[in-house]
């Protein structure tokens, strides 16, 4: 069985689902595991154009270093959210997440 597994989260920043991000990186994942956040954009309406796109095709896969800046947060309708930021800054360094 590998060591390395990808572990995945839905975050919509309310406080139960940063709970769960929180829990999930204090408790589930581990050194070499790859954590992936799917950001759940409830504000988009589905006329919205990025919303059809990426309903038509997905919406990419952002690595935590590039999701991090203003620009790509701007761009994808990412929020900042200290709570969040910490949990998935913090501990993955801690544990060489990817």
């Amino acid at each position: 069985m590998s060591s390395e597994r990808n572990v995945g989260v839905a975050l919509d920043y309310s406080e139960s689902s940063k709970y769960a991000l929180k829990w999930v990186v204090d408790n589930l994942v581990r050194e070499g595991d790859q954590l992936i956040v799917v950001v759940v954009h409830k504000e988009y309406s589905p006329n919205d154009g990025q919303y059809q796109l990426f309903g038509k095709y997905g919406s990419p896969l952002i690595p935590l270093v590039e999701a991090a800046e203003p620009s790509t947060q701007r761009q994808y309708g990412l929020k900042y959210d200290e709570e969040v930021h910490s949990a998935l800054k913090e501990q993955p360094q801690q544990r060489r997440l990817q």
